[in-house]
């Protein structure tokens, strides 16, 4: 580990109070509907209503817009070092294109569509097709973000109607492989752990970020009614 990634703050699992842990939840997951465009899942919905709602969602953002957001949320958490490395699922920020994603998506028969301009979405990729062991479950909708250059800036990965365990265990290997590459989380709430994934609502409720000066990475776990024990991944650039 490098001395830059010592500095970084240890993590703090469920030391938030359960108020604190849940306004940091749905802001967080309110900018994730933002910056993923991902109000019309029927992961996002329900998980955005459970947690008091988003003051835009129902806003329909152009590429222009999305991106103001995503700059917005960089410059309000943005990190003081460079990432060692920016993983985003076997693609590349701020480098692939639209043609490269429908190029693999070819390439893997994977079904994804323009949902508008500079937003993709896949539904049903397989986990080998995003570099993952063929083990893992296959990944309910995959969203890519666009900048106005067309260079990939967003990328999330949702799982739903996961068992609590698969949850859990998905959680725990993804934020154990970023502790690999960062060292401790920036911030973390919650545990990733089946019993409390068992349970419908706010104790459910697991995540870590990562942040960097040129990125971020998240990972979250809930267990909602309408699509139980739930896993996000999110991976962004923090460029200009």
């Amino acid at each position: 580990m490098t001395p830059e990634m010592t500095e970084r703050s240890a993590p703090t699992l469920g030391a938030a109070p359960l108020l604190g842990r849940l306004a940091w939840a749905a802001g967080g997951l309110c900018a994730f509907v933002l910056l993923a465009g991902l109000l019309h899942t029927p992961i996002a919905r329900p998980l955005l209503m459970r947690l008091g709602g988003c003051p835009v969602a129902a806003a329909r953002m152009t590429t222009a817009q999305m991106e103001t957001a995503r700059r917005f949320a960089v410059a309000a958490s943005r990190g003081a070092t460079l990432a060692p490395s920016r993983p985003a699922l076997g693609f590349k920020l701020d480098v692939t294109t639209m043609a490269d994603v429908h190029g693999w998506a070819t390439l893997n028969r994977i079904d994804c569509e323009d949902a508008r301009a500079g937003f993709v979405t896949c539904t049903r990729v397989s986990p080998l097709a995003i570099g993952r062991s063929f083990d893992d479950q296959t990944v309910d909708e995959l969203d890519l973000g666009f900048d106005a250059r067309g260079h990939l800036v967003n990328v999330t990965a949702m799982r739903a109607h996961m068992s609590p365990n698969a949850a859990a265990e998905r959680g725990r290997e993804i934020a154990s492989r970023l502790d690999g590459l960062f060292g401790h989380a920036d911030r973390a709430t919650g545990s990733f752990d089946p019993r409390l994934l068992s349970e419908v609502g706010a104790r459910s409720l697991a995540a870590v970020q990562y942040r960097y000066r040129d990125y971020f990475a998240d990972v979250t776990a809930m267990t909602l009614p309408s699509s139980g024990p739930s896993l996000r991944e999110h991976y962004m650039s923090a460029n200009d």
